[in-house]
């Protein structure tokens, strides 16, 4: 039986939380991707049922399969249909996420990172299931920038998608460990690997059927130079 630590990723809209991930999971760290999770999810028969049931056929593109942009459009214009959508998506995210954590703590082997990628990790119940959480720190102009360039959103576009989620602050302030992610790959990456060797000592020195691994202060973890 394999011992895990879990970690829930953390960021703000195009902070690049996707890269590192990719990173952490170049280090050894298993991935867990909520979004790639939810988006399997909107796929299940009794899943677009029940969107169709509150959302209407709108929710449907031509294939019949769930219209994604048009689902998004109308959830991030009004926080009581993101609710519903939410207690529809959600349980099955979780279930999934659960079902995966478990399989792989009864695995051999030997401790294993497990890292959270989840939109809205405090917003969400998933949060109750890591151990810590690191958040991945862009500045906003960059942010901006890498937003315009991948999705074509427009510094509005931004402000509108974060308007409803917790404040960026707020997040951070949540965090046991930062990633600066405006510099290099190489200095990102540094710094994951960094983070990954010292939640495996952490865990290596957990006892068999320990609790929570002890969480660092954010400001004892040096950013990452770059």
């Amino acid at each position: 039986m394999s011992k895990l630590l879990v970690v829930g990723l953390m960021g703000g809209v195009g902070s690049g939380k996707s890269t590192v991930a990719r990173l952490f999971a170049e280090h050894g760290a298993v991935v867990l991707d909520a979004d790639a999770l939810a988006h399997a999810a909107l796929r299940r028969p009794e899943v677009k049922e029940e969107i169709v049931a509150a959302f209407g056929d709108g929710a449907l593109d031509p294939a019949g399969e769930i219209d994604r942009p048009a689902l998004a459009a109308v959830v991030f214009s009004d926080a009581s249909r993101k609710r519903t959508l939410e207690e529809i998506v959600h349980p099955r995210v979780r279930g999934d996420v659960e079902r995966e954590l478990a399989r792989l703590a009864a695995a051999d082997g030997p401790p294993r990172i497990v890292v959270l990628d989840v939109p809205l990790l405090l917003e969400s119940p998933l949060d109750r299931l890591c151990d810590t959480r690191a958040f991945v720190d862009t500045p906003r102009e960059v942010r901006e920038e890498r937003v315009r360039t991948t999705r074509g959103w427009d510094a509005d576009e931004l402000a509108r998608r974060e308007k409803n989620q917790m404040p960026i602050e707020r997040k951070k302030a949540a965090a046991e460990y930062m990633i600066e992610n405006v510099g290099s790959l190489e200095s990102t990456r540094a710094r994951v690997g960094a983070i990954h060797e010292e939640l495996l000592s952490q865990l290596d020195a957990r006892p068999p059927g320990g609790g929570s691994v002890s969480r660092s202060n954010p400001s004892s973890s040096p950013p990452n130079e770059g």
